[in-house]
């Protein structure tokens, strides 16, 4: 082979050779480009996702699922005994406990009425949506219709008696329950 030939093979060899890196080059930039634009598509679902769950967190159901799971265990029922309905709302119950777990104030009401006695609860289907919104409403309602009053306190204040099965100090706690309501419903 003549030097000429030599030389034109080795140009050869080297023109291949840059093709070759040269398709090399052009596939790596190529992956590059289809791995960025798979890397921003990723992006914008997780971003899509995670506004999406943000939205479900922040709905009203989801809401009144996580604050319905967590007072289930520590909101009283209400009582049967009509009399002891200021008790459930007034002190050391609903109103207590929903501010140590920051229940916002749209779904008290909604937490209350599974908690409502049988009779509160059929008293309390009378009421209109909007009206069923709100704790003070149902509280004044429930009240009304059970007719509890100053005179049905002060009495149930005088003619208190300590039951069979009850303790000194549940039967002082029940008195001074009923003292607190009087002195309350005479500031009123």
């Amino acid at each position: 082979m003549s030097r000429q030939q030599q030389a034109q093979q080795q140009a050869r060899q080297q023109a291949a050779e840059l093709d070759l890196r040269m398709e090399e080059i052009r596939l790596q930039e190529q992956r590059l480009a289809e791995d960025n634009e798979w890397r921003r598509a990723e992006a914008r679902r997780l971003q899509s996702r995670d506004e999406q769950q943000a939205e479900r967190e922040g709905s009203l159901s989801v809401l009144t699922k996580k604050y319905g799971d967590i007072m289930k265990h520590v909101l009283p029922r209400m009582p049967t005994d009509p009399a002891e309905l200021l008790n459930f709302w007034i002190w050391d119950t609903c109103e207590n406990l929903w501010a140590v777990y920051e229940v916002p104030h749209n779904l008290r009401a909604k937490l209350l009425l599974p908690l409502l006695s049988p009779k509160a609860k059929s008293l309390v289907s009378r009421l209109s949506a909007h009206e069923l919104d709100d704790v003070s409403t149902i509280k004044e309602f429930l009240l009304r219709e059970f007719k509890l009053t100053h005179r049905e306190y002060r009495a149930r204040f005088n003619a208190a008696t300590r039951a069979h099965d009850e303790t000194h100090t549940l039967f002082v706690s029940r008195l001074k329950n009923l003292f607190f309501i009087l002195h309350e419903e005479q500031r009123v």
